[in-house]
């Protein structure tokens, strides 16, 4: 009987995790498409937040200094493609979150990475939150806006975090639309080392490397990965997010992101 009640209580328990995490993933895919300001709202209530705005449209990006020695540097990106004004449609079908409507999508892309990063927000690491990181936008200045503002004109701010142990950008697709998670570096020259950590560590594979993201403006020094948050159909109004794919990459980062951590820095 005791065995029996206490097993409840942990599966009780861990429901309430699974709700918990599903709760904040649709708040942040519920916020405006066409606009990041409820993203930089969100994050600007954590304490020590700094918010960054140039003279360019999309120069913008909102920095939280972490208090760990070994801390690394936790990205997503605030923009979408999509210019839906007002609230939209998002629905529940099993394990997916997908759109009510045909002519949009979700913006999982990259509003689940924010979502990422708000759920390890208090491991103690470096907060980045970028703005315009898509070319989409009708007065954009190419794509990665906010990166290249905080590279170029922040150099104190690029300088911590490529002094940190290392970056990870939660801002990649489900590897083919499939449910298999995966990580990506690109073509930064990032260390066999640093491949090996990843990979013993969560389990996922390198994919390709496709697409461009933030890291591969922000990674001067030190290595970084772009690492699967579960979207797939990015930019189409077919976007989805496996729910269950999400979690997962939350339990794994939760793990490793609180183990002592080494840095890894850029192969010169």
């Amino acid at each position: 009987m005791y065995i029996a009640l206490t097993f409840r209580k942990e599966i009780k328990v861990l429901l309430k995790i699974i709700m918990d995490i599903k709760k904040i993933l649709l708040e942040f895919l519920s916020y405006p498409l066409n606009s990041s300001d409820e993203i930089f709202k969100r994050f600007s209530t954590i304490p020590n937040s700094k918010l960054f705005i140039g003279n360019k449209p999309g120069e913008r990006f909102l920095f939280i200094e972490g208090n760990r020695e070994d801390a690394a540097t936790l990205v997503a990106h605030a923009d979408t493609v999509f210019n839906n004004v007002g609230q939209h449609d998002i629905i529940e079908d099993e394990d997916f979150f997908i759109s009510g409507n045909p002519n949009y999508g979700i913006g999982a892309d990259d509003r689940a990475g924010c979502a990422m990063v708000w759920l390890l927000k208090d491991l103690g690491h470096h907060l980045l939150i970028c703005d315009y990181e898509e070319s989409t936008h009708p007065d954009a200045f190419g794509c990665c806006t906010g990166s290249k503002f905080l590279i170029n004109e922040h150099k104190d701010v690029a300088k911590t975090i490529n002094d940190s142990s290392f970056i990870f950008e939660f801002d990649r697709r489900l590897a083919y639309g499939i449910r298999k998670e995966h990580y990506t570096c690109y073509n930064l020259p990032v260390s066999k080392e640093f491949r090996n950590f990843i990979e013993t560590n969560t389990g996922f594979i390198d994919d390709d490397n496709s697409g461009f993201t933030d890291i591969l403006v922000l990674c001067k020094d030190v290595c970084g990965a772009n690492i699967c948050v579960g979207y797939a159909n990015a930019h189409t109004p077919a976007e989805k997010i496996s729910i269950s794919a999400f979690i997962n990459t939350y339990e794994i980062m939760l793990k490793l992101l609180s183990q002592k951590l080494n840095r890894f820095p850029l192969i010169k």
